[in-house]
Protein backbone atom coordinates (compact mmCIF):
# COMPACT_ATOMS: atom_id res chain seq x y z
CA UNK A 1 0.00 0.00 0.00
CA UNK A 2 1.53 3.46 -1.21
CA UNK A 3 -0.34 6.62 -0.42
CA UNK A 4 1.40 10.09 -0.68
CA UNK A 5 -0.42 13.25 1.30
CA UNK A 6 -0.04 16.91 -0.63
CA UNK A 7 -1.22 20.53 0.24
CA UNK A 8 -4.59 20.27 -1.59
CA UNK A 9 -5.73 16.57 -2.03
CA UNK A 10 -4.52 13.18 -0.87
CA UNK A 11 -3.68 10.72 -3.39
CA UNK A 12 -3.78 7.35 -3.00
CA UNK A 13 -3.00 5.98 -6.34
CA UNK A 14 -2.85 2.35 -5.73
CA UNK A 15 -3.44 -0.48 -2.76
CA UNK A 16 -1.82 -3.89 -2.93
CA UNK A 17 -3.61 -6.68 -1.58
CA UNK A 18 -1.32 -8.63 1.01
CA UNK A 19 -0.93 -12.46 0.65
CA UNK A 20 -2.91 -15.07 2.32
CA UNK A 21 -2.76 -14.69 5.79
CA UNK A 22 -3.68 -11.87 8.45
CA UNK A 23 -2.31 -8.13 7.77
CA UNK A 24 0.90 -7.03 9.30
CA UNK A 25 1.04 -4.40 11.98
CA UNK A 26 2.20 -1.47 9.81
CA UNK A 27 -0.46 -2.25 7.12
CA UNK A 28 -2.96 -2.19 8.96
CA UNK A 29 -1.96 1.06 11.00
CA UNK A 30 -1.71 2.48 7.38
CA UNK A 31 -5.35 1.54 6.41
CA UNK A 32 -5.95 2.74 9.45
CA UNK A 33 -4.54 6.24 9.16
CA UNK A 34 -5.91 6.66 5.41
CA UNK A 35 -9.52 5.34 6.41
CA UNK A 36 -9.25 8.54 8.72
CA UNK A 37 -7.96 10.86 6.43
CA UNK A 38 -10.64 9.87 3.78
CA UNK A 39 -13.41 10.64 6.06
CA UNK A 40 -12.40 13.73 7.38
CA UNK A 41 -11.97 15.10 3.65
CA UNK A 42 -15.16 13.67 2.43
CA UNK A 43 -17.37 15.22 5.65
CA UNK A 44 -15.37 18.96 4.84
CA UNK A 45 -16.95 18.32 1.27
CA UNK A 46 -20.05 17.58 2.50
CA UNK A 47 -20.46 20.88 4.69
CA UNK A 48 -18.99 23.00 1.98
CA UNK A 49 -21.51 21.90 -0.61
CA UNK A 50 -24.44 22.22 2.14
CA UNK A 51 -23.28 25.18 2.96
CA UNK A 52 -22.30 27.04 -0.05
CA UNK A 53 -24.16 25.53 -2.77
CA UNK A 54 -28.13 25.62 -3.14
CA UNK A 55 -30.17 23.12 -5.31
CA UNK A 56 -30.40 24.15 -9.28
CA UNK A 57 -28.41 23.19 -12.54
CA UNK A 58 -24.84 23.24 -12.02
CA UNK A 59 -24.11 26.62 -13.71
CA UNK A 60 -26.23 28.52 -11.70
CA UNK A 61 -24.76 27.02 -8.17
CA UNK A 62 -23.73 30.04 -6.40
CA UNK A 63 -19.63 29.29 -5.72
CA UNK A 64 -18.55 30.04 -2.37
CA UNK A 65 -15.45 32.84 -1.68
CA UNK A 66 -12.40 31.32 -1.19
CA UNK A 67 -11.28 31.47 2.48
CA UNK A 68 -8.90 34.24 3.38
CA UNK A 69 -5.64 33.40 4.32
CA UNK A 70 -2.90 35.21 5.44
CA UNK A 71 -0.09 35.93 3.77
CA UNK A 72 3.91 36.65 5.00
CA UNK A 73 6.37 38.13 3.93
CA UNK A 74 8.49 35.56 1.86
CA UNK A 75 12.15 35.13 2.99
CA UNK A 76 14.59 37.53 0.66
CA UNK A 77 17.74 35.35 1.27
CA UNK A 78 16.32 32.25 -0.03
CA UNK A 79 17.13 31.42 -3.91
CA UNK A 80 14.03 30.54 -6.11
CA UNK A 81 13.25 27.19 -6.45
CA UNK A 82 11.76 24.28 -5.21
CA UNK A 83 13.43 23.88 -2.06
CA UNK A 84 12.36 27.76 -1.49
CA UNK A 85 10.74 27.83 2.23
CA UNK A 86 6.88 29.13 1.39
CA UNK A 87 7.22 31.82 4.50
CA UNK A 88 9.78 33.84 6.34
CA UNK A 89 10.22 33.92 9.62
CA UNK A 90 10.65 36.78 11.35
CA UNK A 91 13.50 37.41 14.30
CA UNK A 92 12.83 39.12 17.32
CA UNK A 93 15.35 40.17 19.21
CA UNK A 94 15.01 41.21 23.01
CA UNK A 95 17.65 42.17 25.40
CA UNK A 96 17.77 43.00 28.56
CA UNK A 97 19.70 45.50 30.57
CA UNK A 98 19.75 46.75 33.94
CA UNK A 99 20.99 49.80 34.39
CA UNK A 100 20.63 53.06 37.74
CA UNK A 101 19.27 55.71 36.52
CA UNK A 102 17.69 59.19 37.55
CA UNK A 103 14.38 60.25 36.34
CA UNK A 104 14.42 63.58 34.90
CA UNK A 105 11.28 63.36 32.97
CA UNK A 106 7.92 61.86 33.23
CA UNK A 107 5.34 62.39 30.56
CA UNK A 108 1.63 60.65 30.61
CA UNK A 109 0.85 58.20 27.56
CA UNK A 110 -1.87 56.41 26.30
CA UNK A 111 -4.39 55.52 29.29
CA UNK A 112 -1.85 54.45 31.98
CA UNK A 113 1.22 54.77 30.45
CA UNK A 114 4.14 57.14 31.35
CA UNK A 115 7.06 57.75 28.89
CA UNK A 116 10.41 58.38 31.04
CA UNK A 117 13.62 60.40 29.91
CA UNK A 118 16.57 58.68 32.64
CA UNK A 119 19.77 59.47 32.73
CA UNK A 120 21.44 56.05 33.18
CA UNK A 121 25.12 55.84 34.38
CA UNK A 122 25.31 53.00 31.91
CA UNK A 123 24.11 53.66 28.89
CA UNK A 124 23.21 58.04 28.83
CA UNK A 125 20.16 59.50 28.51
CA UNK A 126 17.47 57.34 27.63
CA UNK A 127 13.60 57.53 26.56
CA UNK A 128 11.71 54.57 28.21
CA UNK A 129 8.29 53.68 28.59
CA UNK A 130 6.62 52.55 31.45
CA UNK A 131 3.52 50.41 30.92
CA UNK A 132 0.35 50.45 33.27
CA UNK A 133 2.99 53.29 35.71
CA UNK A 134 0.02 55.01 36.28
CA UNK A 135 -2.29 52.28 37.65
CA UNK A 136 -2.38 51.65 41.64
CA UNK A 137 -0.87 47.79 41.21
CA UNK A 138 1.80 49.21 39.08
CA UNK A 139 4.84 47.61 41.10
CA UNK A 140 7.28 50.07 39.67
CA UNK A 141 4.96 52.94 40.29
CA UNK A 142 7.39 54.60 42.85
CA UNK A 143 10.46 54.25 40.67
CA UNK A 144 8.83 56.27 37.90
CA UNK A 145 8.32 59.12 39.18
CA UNK A 146 10.38 61.99 38.46
CA UNK A 147 13.66 62.44 40.73
CA UNK A 148 13.44 58.90 41.28
CA UNK A 149 16.88 57.38 40.98
CA UNK A 150 16.06 53.54 41.29
CA UNK A 151 18.04 50.48 39.76
CA UNK A 152 16.15 49.66 36.29
CA UNK A 153 15.81 46.01 34.32
CA UNK A 154 14.50 47.58 30.37
CA UNK A 155 14.05 45.42 27.32
CA UNK A 156 15.00 46.71 23.75
CA UNK A 157 12.44 45.20 21.80
CA UNK A 158 12.37 47.47 18.21
CA UNK A 159 14.59 49.93 18.71
CA UNK A 160 12.64 50.95 22.01
CA UNK A 161 13.11 50.25 25.68
CA UNK A 162 10.67 49.11 28.30
CA UNK A 163 10.60 49.11 31.95
CA UNK A 164 10.40 45.66 33.02
CA UNK A 165 11.22 45.83 36.82
CA UNK A 166 12.64 48.98 38.82
CA UNK A 167 13.94 49.30 42.73
CA UNK A 168 13.93 52.91 44.17
CA UNK A 169 17.70 53.81 45.74
CA UNK A 170 16.61 57.09 46.67
CA UNK A 171 13.82 59.10 45.85
CA UNK A 172 14.54 62.16 47.55
CA UNK A 173 10.80 62.81 49.39
CA UNK A 174 12.36 66.01 51.47
CA UNK A 175 12.24 67.65 47.95
CA UNK A 176 8.17 67.78 48.03
CA UNK A 177 8.17 69.64 51.30
CA UNK A 178 9.27 72.96 49.59
CA UNK A 179 7.64 74.58 46.41
CA UNK A 180 11.21 76.58 46.24
CA UNK A 181 13.20 73.54 46.24
CA UNK A 182 10.84 71.57 44.20
CA UNK A 183 10.73 74.14 41.35
CA UNK A 184 14.63 74.34 41.75
CA UNK A 185 15.13 70.33 41.44
CA UNK A 186 12.91 70.36 38.20
CA UNK A 187 15.45 73.30 36.67
CA UNK A 188 18.21 70.98 37.50
CA UNK A 189 16.47 68.09 35.59
CA UNK A 190 15.79 70.35 32.50
CA UNK A 191 19.54 71.53 32.98
CA UNK A 192 20.82 67.93 33.12
CA UNK A 193 18.46 66.69 30.11
CA UNK A 194 19.67 69.42 27.55
CA UNK A 195 23.51 68.78 28.52
CA UNK A 196 23.14 65.19 28.02
CA UNK A 197 23.13 63.62 25.13
CA UNK A 198 22.09 59.48 24.21
CA UNK A 199 24.25 56.57 23.80
CA UNK A 200 26.59 58.93 25.43
CA UNK A 201 27.34 57.69 29.22
CA UNK A 202 28.50 60.25 31.39
CA UNK A 203 28.77 58.94 35.39
CA UNK A 204 30.33 62.61 36.46
CA UNK A 205 27.31 64.28 35.35
CA UNK A 206 25.09 61.36 37.01
CA UNK A 207 26.89 62.24 40.36
CA UNK A 208 27.01 65.85 40.21
CA UNK A 209 22.78 65.75 40.15
CA UNK A 210 22.48 63.01 42.60
CA UNK A 211 24.95 65.06 44.87
CA UNK A 212 23.32 68.32 43.78
CA UNK A 213 19.36 66.82 44.84
CA UNK A 214 20.71 64.96 48.06
CA UNK A 215 22.11 68.84 49.36
CA UNK A 216 18.53 70.35 48.63
CA UNK A 217 16.16 67.34 49.67
CA UNK A 218 18.88 67.57 52.85
CA UNK A 219 18.89 71.36 52.80
CA UNK A 220 22.83 71.16 53.34
CA UNK A 221 23.34 74.50 51.83
CA UNK A 222 21.18 76.96 50.85
CA UNK A 223 19.56 76.90 47.93
CA UNK A 224 21.44 79.55 46.47
CA UNK A 225 24.79 78.07 46.75
CA UNK A 226 23.79 74.54 45.47
CA UNK A 227 22.18 76.32 42.82
CA UNK A 228 25.42 78.56 41.88
CA UNK A 229 27.73 75.86 42.36
CA UNK A 230 25.61 73.35 39.86
CA UNK A 231 25.48 75.46 36.94
CA UNK A 232 29.09 76.11 36.94
CA UNK A 233 29.74 72.44 37.55
CA UNK A 234 27.80 71.29 34.67
CA UNK A 235 29.04 73.91 32.34
CA UNK A 236 32.28 72.21 33.30
CA UNK A 237 31.25 68.48 32.69
CA UNK A 238 29.69 69.73 29.66
CA UNK A 239 33.06 71.70 28.07
CA UNK A 240 32.29 74.79 28.71
CA UNK A 241 34.74 75.40 31.66
CA UNK A 242 35.94 78.78 31.93
CA UNK A 243 39.53 80.17 32.15
CA UNK A 244 39.69 81.74 35.56
CA UNK A 245 43.67 81.46 35.99
CA UNK A 246 44.89 84.62 34.15
CA UNK A 247 44.16 87.32 32.16
CA UNK A 248 43.43 86.64 28.80
CA UNK A 249 44.55 90.08 27.38
CA UNK A 250 47.85 90.77 29.27
CA UNK A 251 48.52 87.29 31.74
CA UNK A 252 48.57 88.43 34.75
CA UNK A 253 47.66 86.07 37.44
CA UNK A 254 46.85 88.50 40.49
CA UNK A 255 46.82 91.52 41.74
CA UNK A 256 43.90 93.08 39.74
CA UNK A 257 40.58 94.10 39.52
CA UNK A 258 38.53 90.87 37.74
CA UNK A 259 36.35 91.55 34.41
CA UNK A 260 34.41 88.35 33.62
CA UNK A 261 33.20 87.80 30.31
CA UNK A 262 29.77 85.83 29.27
CA UNK A 263 30.08 85.19 25.86
CA UNK A 264 33.87 84.01 26.08
CA UNK A 265 34.27 82.33 29.75
CA UNK A 266 37.32 84.24 29.94
CA UNK A 267 38.81 86.83 32.58
CA UNK A 268 40.37 90.17 32.24
CA UNK A 269 41.61 92.78 34.40
CA UNK A 270 40.52 96.09 34.44
CA UNK A 271 42.79 97.50 31.57
CA UNK A 272 42.03 94.55 29.31
CA UNK A 273 38.23 94.75 30.25
CA UNK A 274 37.49 96.37 26.29
CA UNK A 275 38.49 93.84 24.91
CA UNK A 276 35.50 91.00 25.93
CA UNK A 277 33.11 90.54 23.47
CA UNK A 278 30.03 91.45 26.15
CA UNK A 279 32.14 94.21 27.75
CA UNK A 280 32.09 91.54 30.56
CA UNK A 281 30.69 91.83 33.95
CA UNK A 282 32.84 93.33 37.29
CA UNK A 283 33.25 90.78 39.87
CA UNK A 284 35.28 90.56 43.20
CA UNK A 285 38.06 89.06 44.14
CA UNK A 286 35.37 86.63 47.06
CA UNK A 287 33.64 85.83 43.63
CA UNK A 288 36.36 84.73 41.66
CA UNK A 289 37.99 82.30 44.81
CA UNK A 290 34.65 80.91 44.98
CA UNK A 291 34.28 80.34 40.90
CA UNK A 292 37.76 79.06 40.79
CA UNK A 293 37.11 76.53 44.02
CA UNK A 294 33.60 75.35 42.21
CA UNK A 295 35.63 74.73 38.86
CA UNK A 296 38.37 72.54 40.41
CA UNK A 297 36.79 71.04 43.65
CA UNK A 298 36.30 67.49 44.15
CA UNK A 299 32.77 66.53 43.09
CA UNK A 300 31.54 65.37 46.65
CA UNK A 301 32.96 68.89 48.23
CA UNK A 302 31.95 71.30 45.32
CA UNK A 303 29.32 72.30 47.23
CA UNK A 304 30.91 73.12 50.58
CA UNK A 305 32.13 76.66 50.41
CA UNK A 306 31.53 79.92 52.14
CA UNK A 307 30.73 83.44 51.08
CA UNK A 308 28.67 86.74 52.28
CA UNK A 309 24.72 87.20 51.28
CA UNK A 310 26.09 90.13 48.93
CA UNK A 311 29.13 87.65 47.42
CA UNK A 312 27.06 84.75 47.14
CA UNK A 313 23.98 86.82 45.02
CA UNK A 314 27.02 88.08 42.67
CA UNK A 315 28.01 84.45 42.05
CA UNK A 316 24.54 82.95 41.09
CA UNK A 317 23.75 86.03 39.08
CA UNK A 318 27.31 85.58 36.73
CA UNK A 319 26.92 81.60 36.76
CA UNK A 320 23.10 81.95 36.32
CA UNK A 321 24.09 84.12 32.89
CA UNK A 322 27.18 81.68 32.10
CA UNK A 323 24.97 78.47 31.78
CA UNK A 324 22.02 80.33 29.49
CA UNK A 325 24.38 82.30 27.31
CA UNK A 326 26.47 79.34 26.51
CA UNK A 327 23.55 77.08 25.83
CA UNK A 328 21.87 79.78 24.11
CA UNK A 329 18.34 78.86 25.81
CA UNK A 330 15.76 79.24 28.61
CA UNK A 331 14.16 76.68 31.17
CA UNK A 332 10.64 77.35 32.69
CA UNK A 333 11.44 75.80 35.46
CA UNK A 334 13.80 78.64 36.28
CA UNK A 335 11.66 81.01 35.48
CA UNK A 336 9.25 79.38 37.79
CA UNK A 337 11.83 79.43 40.66
CA UNK A 338 12.12 83.18 39.88
CA UNK A 339 8.82 84.10 40.73
CA UNK A 340 8.81 82.15 43.79
CA UNK A 341 11.50 84.25 45.01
Amino acid sequence: MYFRADADRLVFPAIISPPRGKLSASDARRICVWCRMVFISSSRKRASRSAGCSAGPRSARRKRKPRRRMHRSRNAGCRKGKNRPPFAVREVYIMYKTVHGLVLREVKFKEADKMLTVLTQEEGKLSVRARGALRKSCRFAAASQQFAYSEMTLFLNRGRYYLEEASVVEDFRGLRDKFEALALAAYFAELLEAVSDEDSPDPELLRLGLNALFALSHEMFTEKQIKAAFELRVMCISGYAPALDYCAGCGKTENFRPVFSIGSGELFCSDCGEKAADGGLCIGAQTLAAMRYITGADPKRAFSFKLDEKDLRELGRVCQRYALRQLDRGFGALDYYEKLN
